[in-house]
Order: C-alpha cells, then structure tokens, then sequence
C-alpha cells in the first residue's frame, strides 16, 4: 500500500492534484488510509452504540421494581435510540456523553444507589498517617480471616462460607502472598508515583494515595496514546483496557474468577519466590446484604444496568465528576462492585472462568470510616485502609452469616493459605479438577513461563 500511494501522490495521474510547486495538495484529497481509519472509528463507535442500547433495553425490560415509572423507560428509551440509530457523520464525543449521562439518569432516578447520600455530604478526609497496627496488608485482613492448613480445611471454608454468604453473589481472588494488598495495577503505580511509602518500610508522616480524579487523569492518558499513537480506536474502552490488563499494563481492574478452586490454585501455584509465604484467598461480595427482599431486586436491576454502561465507547465512570454523582451511582461507595466478564478474545478467559471487579477509589469521610474498625474497636485509618485494599474491602468473617450494615458496603471475607499446605492444596486440585499451567494458561505465553521456570525439570527428564 505504501508504494501505490507514494506513486499516486507524486503523478500527474487526472484525480491526483497538485499545488505549484509539484507537492500533492493533502488537504482536499486524504489518503486512503486515513479515511479507513476514520471509516473503522465510526464503525467502532457505531457498534459500541447499537450493543449500549440493546444492554440497556435488556437490563430494564425484565425489571418489575417500583420506582422504574413509564416515564423512566422512555429515558432509558432515548437513551437507545441515541445510541442505536444515529447516522455515521454525527457520532461525536459529545453525543456519546449525553447518551450514557441519560442511561446515568435512569439509574439515579430510578433510586437504586444502595448507599445513603447523607454518609458522603460531608467533606472527604485528608490523607493520613498509618496506624500503629499496620505493618503490613495482612494485618488488616488477619482481623476476620479464616486458617487453611490442608485440603479439607480448605473444602470446609469454602462450603460454610458459600452457606453463609447465600444472598451475596461472590466473586473470588488468590494470592501468592497473605501480605499483599488488594490493589490494582494502576493505583499502586500512581502511588509510587505519588511517593506513598508502604507500611513494611515503617514511615512516618501522611501517604498521599491516589485519588479516584488521579485514577481518570491516568485513564485518559493511556486511552488517548492507544486510539492516537497504536490507532486501537475499534474499541470500546473496556476492551481497550482489558487488553492492556491481559498485556501486564497498568489498569484499575481487579482480576477475579467465579470459581473458587481457581482462585486456590493461584493462591497456591508454585514459585520459588514466594512458596515459604503464606497465601491469601479472598471472596469479594459484588453487592451489599439485601435487608428487604425489595432490596434484592434492586441490587439484580443495579448490576444489570451497570454492566450495561461497559458497553460505551468511553468509560462512564469519567462522566461522574463529583462526590454526589459517585454517590448516585455508587461509585467508590462500596456498595457497588460491578463484575465485567470480558468477551473470549484470550483461550485464558474461559479456561480461567475470568472476570474483573471494577470500581472507584473509596471515598472515606468520618461517617463511613466508622463502619472500618478492628474485632477489638481499633479504628483503622484512611491510609490504613488504602494500603491494604484500592477498593472498599470490609472484612467479615467466614463463619458467621454476613449481616447487613447501615452504609450498604458489600462484604468482604479472607482465607490465610498456610505455606505448609501449599504443595498439597496444589497436587490436590491438579488430581481432582485437573488444574495445571497448562489448563490455566493454555497458550504460548504460558508454555513460555512454564518452560523459564521449569527449564531444569524439563531438560532432565529427556526428551
């Protein structure tokens, strides 16, 4: 292609005009290649428009909630309308804003935010010191954790728990190490960025953690180097930054499985760095205990029309621009943690059951942060709390039915893997599911990893 263009711009050929000086006049004839990244732009954005609305529609159609009136239909309607059947020419940024803002304005009227607008009025704490208690991430979560030793000890946990735990759908997460945080990518480069200094290394003075406005200038800056520099302007932001999360890049997704035997599995997966640790499982509730059956239906019609806003061509959460938008849509309230199953583009997805956890910086003022207290009544500090998790992470415990809280967080709970059960738990779910790197990580860049890590085992056994 670059030949031929190179020719018709530098001929006489009738359609190729030029200025005086013998120059190709680039203003009124564009290159081929321009107008088919213009043409695929349009197109990405016209089926990010057309899948929108159908979520949309999808989501209320089946709801039979109260406060969903005629006249909220009709918005959300409009808002479908605006997305689905718009003409090429006229998709602009700021159509899409006013799109996704009337899908936000269902949701907000329709009252289906879970936490209370009173707990966020007042002014959002100051960054602060840690406390006396953290040392490490650990500390925060050992508090409510459950003690694996084995296989069975496992099993058990697992099976209370999901008893226990009946009316909250769970989303599962494993780590190598009990005292790592519950951070993303990006928030914990922004705050090594920012200067945060981790509690292991025994600071004194304020943390400055990332800000949820920290968080959208960071996105924006990596969604315009994607669409502009590597021209992915075909998709819609979340696969944009799935893609870059499956790729090792900073994102604020959390990366979680519905099954919590994969979960174990990369809690417990060998590694020479950290099979001496202790591991840690976590079950993250995507929603707060429903108190009223009524409350119920409206966390089911909150997910649905949540997930529906993935669909936008830009991420929605940058249209929430004040505390009182967060709140309306709980965002970083804690009440809502929106689960986004990405399509299979990646064998991994579907082997992994893989799914990511999506959510705001928790917004800390006095009248939440009282909800965040030790068994023994010690008050846990904003940066106590940022330190060990990038999202609300109210711990529970396993062995009691998780009751209902006045500010509607969703329950979180803890599982220490013992390193001495490690290697058990690990031959134990290789035997009964058939777990391996190979079944999790079924492609080249797993067999790649398997070989630099295995590389003795697999020269010594031969060919």
């Amino acid at each position: 292609m670059g030949e031929a263009l190179t020719e018709e711009l530098e001929g006489d050929e009738p359609g190729g005009d030029t200025d005086s000086d013998g120059t190709a006049n680039l203003q009124e004839h564009e290159s081929p290649l321009a107008e088919q990244e213009k043409s695929s732009g349009k197109d990405a954005k016209a089926n990010a428009a057309t899948n929108l609305g159908m979520a949309v529609l999808k989501a209320i159609a089946p709801l039979d909630l109260p406060t969903i009136s005629p006249a909220l239909l009709g918005i959300g309607q409009t808002a479908a309308d605006i997305f689905g059947a718009l003409d090429l020419p006229k998709l602009t940024p700021g159509i899409f804003g006013a799109a996704t803002s009337s899908i936000i304005t269902l949701m907000t009227a329709a009252s289906l935010a879970r936490s209370r607008p009173s707990d966020f009025e007042t002014v959002e704490e100051p960054p602060t010191s840690y406390s006396s208690r953290l040392s490490s991430p650990g500390d925060y979560f050992a508090d409510q954790e459950a003690i694996v030793e084995s296989m069975e000890d496992l099993n058990q946990v697992i099976r209370r728990l999901t008893d226990k735990a009946q009316l909250v759908p769970l989303v599962w997460r494993g780590q190598q190490n009990a005292d790592w945080a519950l951070h993303s990518s990006l928030f914990r480069e922004l705050a090594a960025l920012k200067g945060v200094v981790p509690p292991q290394d025994n600071p004194v003075g304020v943390q400055p953690y990332p800000s949820e406005d920290d968080m959208v200038a960071a996105e924006r800056a990596i969604l315009r180097v994607a669409r502009e520099s590597w021209r992915f302007s075909q998709l819609t932001a979340m696969e944009t930054i799935a893609r870059l999360q499956h790729q090792g890049a900073p994102t604020r997704l959390l990366d979680v499985t519905r099954n919590p035997y994969i979960a174990a599995w990369f809690a417990v997966e060998a590694s020479d760095e950290h099979d001496e640790s202790d591991a840690r499982l976590f079950a993250l509730g995507t929603a707060p205990v429903p108190k009223t059956p009524e409350a119920e239906s409206a966390n089911t019609a909150y997910a649905a029309l949540s997930t529906a806003l993935t669909q936008s061509f830009e991420p929605f959460w940058h249209a929430l621009d004040t505390t009182a938008k967060r709140q309306q849509l709980d965002w970083g309230t804690g009440s809502n943690r929106l689960v986004w199953v990405p399509p299979e583009y990646d064998p991994r997805i579907a082997a992994q059951n893989a799914a990511f956890v999506l959510d705001g910086v928790p917004m800390f003022t006095q009248r939440v942060s009282r909800y965040f207290k030790a068994s023994d009544g010690h008050s846990w500090t904003k940066a106590d709390l940022l330190a060990s998790a990038s999202i609300y992470a109210r711990m529970y415990s396993t062995t009691r039915r998780p009751p209902a809280n006045g500010a509607s967080i969703a329950p979180s709970f803890s599982i220490r893997i013992r390193s001495s059960a490690k290697l058990e738990i690990r031959r134990m779910l290789e035997r009964w599911f058939g777990y391996s790197r190979a079944s999790i990580y079924p492609d080249f860049g797993g067999l790649s990893q398997h070989i630099k890590h295995a590389f003795r085992d697999i020269v010594a056994a031969g060919p």
